[in-house]
């Protein structure tokens, strides 16, 4: 059985954690929690971003339309009153 003779810590974004003894050196990357968590957070709000704008635009591309078809509508009113004369 080896000993563990130095134990180091680094902090980041992921949790590193490296373990050396008289006979090997053992490395371990372990994700954090956290940092799984943030990863998963950050490619819902990609996503959520993503849908919410392309609604959006969506909902702006309707609005626009139908506000044109009643500008073209009262146009099309007003030209025809206006041949009638």
């Amino acid at each position: 059985m080896s000993q563990i003779t130095n134990l180091s810590v680094s902090d980041g974004q992921n949790f590193q954690l490296a373990l050396q003894s008289k006979s090997s050196t053992l490395n371990f990357v372990i994700i954090a929690p956290f940092a799984a968590f943030q990863m998963v957070w950050n490619a819902f709000n990609f996503f959520y971003k993503s849908v919410r704008d392309n609604i959006v635009d969506l909902a702006v591309c309707v609005t626009e339309t139908t506000y044109l078809r009643a500008v073209e509508e009262k146009l099309k009113k007003s030209i025809d009153k206006k041949a009638q004369l």
